[in-house]
């Protein structure tokens, strides 16, 4: 990512510095933000007072299909799995009040990080370094699930029964709202997984965007996942969708991040 300083798209520097005396513990001057360019979904800022670093998350400007974007309900689930034993950062302080900044946005602990973005940026790293990051891609998904999510105080959070039908059906309605032309495949490639939604297997917490630039890794071992961003949730998931998302995931010139077959271990690409 690369960073917009000074006054930022999307934050007031005069709103946040307001917000940080009144809720974030030991502020010790005004903050300066910059934005992070790279992210796909959330509008990302790091914070410095010149002592302490945080990180701001904000939906995106311009309009927003329903249900996305909760900045109030990634801040819940994220103190809610503070102790978990799963990588999350710190909740700090979180604002529902979208009078503040324009939308509600939550405040986090700084994470010093490394993020795989690119072909190139895997190239700089040992192969041995490459296939622990790919297991443990693997192994954060698996560690969500595993958390008791009612004992982390997540009980009714959320709609865990239809889970998956809800996804499908979100699938294209979010495309029917933000459609720029027509694409005649579309409504065949929804209506084949809407017919063919595979029985639910139980309610666990899941991530449901799993990618390896979502993975903040540790800079002095790519094969520890610091933070694993956004996406987190209580549903209903079938256990194999997250690895098979991140299979899946293509974007410019790079090939799908997450290869698993029967015969090979995991391998980035």
């Amino acid at each position: 990512m690369t960073a917009e300083a000074t006054s930022p798209r999307g934050l007031d520097p005069a709103a946040l510095q307001r917000c940080f005396e009144a809720h974030v513990p030991g502020t010790a001057g005004p903050p300066r933000a910059e934005l992070l360019h790279g992210g796909r979904s959330h509008l990302t800022y790091p914070v410095t007072d010149g002592r302490s670093r945080w990180v701001v998350r904000r939906p995106p400007l311009g309009v927003l299909t329903p249900s996305a974007h909760d900045m109030g309900r990634e801040c819940r689930i994220v103190a809610a799995l503070q102790d978990a034993g799963v990588p999350v950062a710190r909740a700090v302080a979180p604002c529902e009040d979208p009078g503040v900044l324009g939308a509600p946005f939550c405040v986090v602990s700084h994470v010093v990080d490394t993020v795989l973005r690119t072909r190139e940026d895997l190239r700089a790293l040992p192969q041995a370094d490459i296939d622990r990051c790919a297991a443990a891609l693997v192994e954060v998904p698996a560690r969500l699930r595993a958390v008791p999510y009612e004992e982390a105080g997540l009980s009714g959070f959320g709609r865990p029964e239809g889970h998956l039908t809800r996804r499908v059906r979100r699938w294209r309605d979010q495309w029917s709202r933000v459609a720029t032309r027509e694409l005649p495949d579309l409504d065949p490639l929804h209506q084949r997984p809407a017919a063919e939604v595979s029985a639910e297997s139980g309610a666990a917490v899941v991530h449901g965007d799993c990618r390896i630039d979502d993975a903040v890794l540790d800079p002095a071992d790519p094969g520890t996942v610091r933070v694993a961003r956004g996406g987190v949730r209580p549903g209903k998931e079938d256990p194999s969708s997250p690895s098979a998302a991140a299979g899946t995931r293509q974007h410019g010139v790079r090939r799908p991040v997450l290869v698993v077959t029967p015969s090979s271990p995991p391998a980035i690409y």
